[in-house]
């Protein structure tokens, strides 16, 4: 058994008496967290690192307070501790919401009736949360696409990448660095309260993929570019991603520049997400991330 997920087990048998877990189930494991499902529907999340338990002492916080803000079920923290000393450095748990994320496989397969639907109703929900009056909360982190950051992204991911891919694949993402750091357009917008990684594992739908019913993992909420919610839409497809801006636009019409950041937020998902994987000394996850890299960037 992997030692955090031990010593959280540990932890929760101390101080959370009232989950039953003698034959729980890991439902998820991902870059900052371990995710298990108690005997009676409890869901506890497990920090890994640092920056993830950091992350749920503000979903603490903050998803109280934004719950009547949305037309969509989201976790309602009942139980968290913090310890900034070892790991796992955080737990928190919520009651298992209904619904199923949705499969990419099983999404390709559905009829577009259905497809229009779920569409329309992501982006509903991220309409919603963008009319959110974040000023009213603390804890929330400002993240701007800010030109200095990006070039500390660019250094932080130069040396793996080199190392990796061939003279002609290292001059491509060269030439995508200079076009994005003298993109003016993508340093100007009205920042919101972002959801922060809206793709399709966060989105739950009904057994007959018929209608979103819920909305999990706020753990990158933030005020900051609206377009990082819809650049996740992608991952289902144009089409499905055509058809949540066009319901997205009805709400919010006047960003003229939004198609053009999006592009750049979900290159950028990619290349942060190989910057997080060399921080946290996850080497097992090079060859994966580098392979979205090329698919999104290098061969796009």
């Amino acid at each position: 058994m992997d030692s955090v997920l031990e010593d959280a087990l540990s932890i929760i048998k101390e101080y959370y008496t009232g989950a039953q877990i003698e034959n729980f189930k890991i439902i998820g494991s991902g870059f900052g967290s371990i995710i298990i499902e108690s005997n009676d529907g409890i869901i506890f999340r497990i920090a890994k690192n640092l920056e993830t338990a950091k992350q749920y002492i503000m979903e603490c916080k903050v998803l109280p307070q934004i719950i009547n803000y949305l037309d969509m079920n989201i976790p309602k923290p009942i139980w968290h501790i913090y310890n900034n000393t070892s790991a796992p450095y955080g737990i928190m748990a919520y009651r298992k919401l209904k619904g199923n994320s949705i499969d990419p496989i099983t999404f390709k397969k559905m009829n577009q009736v259905n497809k229009s639907v779920i569409a329309k109703e992501v982006a509903n929900f991220i309409s919603l949360i963008h009319q959110v009056p974040y000023k009213n909360f603390d804890n929330i982190p400002i993240i701007k696409n800010d030109k200095k950051a990006l070039i500390v992204l660019r250094e932080n991911t130069f040396e793996i990448l080199k190392r990796k891919l061939t003279d002609y694949e290292i001059r491509k993402m060269e030439d995508w660095w200079e076009k994005i750091l003298s993109d003016d357009n993508f340093y100007y917008y009205k920042p919101t309260l972002c959801h922060g990684d809206a793709w399709y594992e966060n989105i739950l739908v009904d057994d007959n993929y018929s209608h979103v019913v819920g909305v999990i993992d706020f753990s990158n909420m933030m005020i900051g570019d609206p377009a990082v919610d819809l650049a996740p839409q992608l991952y289902l497809g144009k089409e499905f991603y055509d058809a949540t801006l066009q319901q997205y636009t009805k709400v919010f019409d006047d960003d003229k520049t939004m198609n053009q950041r999006i592009k750049r937020h979900q290159e950028l998902r990619e290349v942060s997400g190989l910057q997080y994987i060399i921080s946290n000394n996850q080497s097992y996850e090079y060859e994966d991330a580098i392979s979205k890299i090329r698919n999104r960037i290098i061969t796009n």
